[in-house]
This record gives C-alpha cells, sequence and structure tokens, in this order.
C-alpha cells in the first residue's frame, strides 16, 4: 500500500503544473484581448492596425511603400475595370481603409488597396463597393478618417 501512495503522491504534481499551466494561458490570452489597440490607433510606425473586429489598414503611410495596383484594362466588367480604376487614382485613400472581406485573414492583405494589387478585388463585392464609395466620398471632401468609420459601419456585423 505504501507503493500505491507513492505512484499516486508523484503524480500529482504534474496535475497541478498542468492546471496551473492552463490557468496561466488562459490569463494571458484574456489580457491579450483586453488590451489590444482598436484598429486605427496603430503604434505610430505606419505599419497597418490589427485590433479587435476591424480589420488591417495603414494609419500613417509615411516611409510605407505601396503596393501598384493592376491595369484596369485587364478586366472586362465595366464595375470592375472602374473599381481598380479608382483604386490607382486614390492608392493612398485605400490604403487607409479596411476590407471587410476575409482576405487579411485568407491571403494577407493589410488594406483595401492590398486587394487591387491582386486579381481579389475583381471577384468580391466587397472590395469594389469599398473603393466605390470611398471615390464618392473623396469627392465630397470627406475626411479620411470619416469614410473608414462609414466603411466600418457598414460592414461591421459581417465579422
Amino acid at each position: 500500500m505504501t507503493n500505491h501512495k507513492k505512484v499516486a503522491s508523484s503524480r500529482r504534481p504534474w496535475k497541478v503544473l498542468a492546471v496551473a499551466a492552463l490557468a496561466l494561458i488562459a490569463v494571458s490570452v484574456a489580457a491579450y484581448h483586453g488590451s489590444s489597440q482598436p484598429s486605427g490607433a496603430g503604434d505610430g510606425t505606419g505599419r497597418p492596425s490589427y485590433g479587435g473586429a476591424v480589420p488591417p489598414y495603414y494609419v500613417d503611410l509615411h516611409g510605407i511603400v505601396l503596393p501598384k495596383t493592376l491595369p484596369p484594362e485587364r478586366f472586362r466588367e465595366d464595375k470592375v475595370r472602374y473599381a481598380y480604376e479608382v483604386a490607382a487614382k486614390i492608392p493612398e485613400t485605400l490604403a487607409q481603409l479596411p476590407c471587410y472581406c476575409p482576405c487579411d485573414r485568407t491571403v494577407g492583405h493589410k488594406s483595401l488597396l492590398h486587394c487591387y494589387a491582386d486579381q481579389h478585388a475583381a471577384y468580391c463585392g466587397i472590395c469594389q463597393d469599398s473603393a466605390l464609395w470611398a471615390e464618392k466620398r473623396v469627392k465630397e471632401k470627406a475626411a479620411i478618417a470619416t469614410i473608414r468609420q462609414e466603411i466600418v459601419d457598414r460592414y461591421s456585423d459581417m465579422r
């Protein structure tokens, strides 16, 4: 019986350590999510912001090399071609806007502009509608922050 007690007591520290490790992981995850900056706050480096449910976008374009958009003439559909024309005209604006399709998770896009650096936007109504909305609002002299918030308000329930 003494052997049985030794075996049982030697296993107990591992159980305690395992529970403590799981608790530490849970607390760390909760603290990380609770302290993450809201999207748009950025870290002052110009890197894309990744907080909360808002997809990434650039807060500050200083020092950022923006991707080139694909030529609009590659596309036959009028709306798609026009959206690529818009992206080529206002790349700085689109770089400061999030894209609400899952492209940030699936292909690593860092802003709405990135959707136009490849063929992604040609197949995505969210990308097209967001760019066309941005163009409309830029013509109306709306601030980037206002356009961004309008896109967030329109699509935030999708995340």
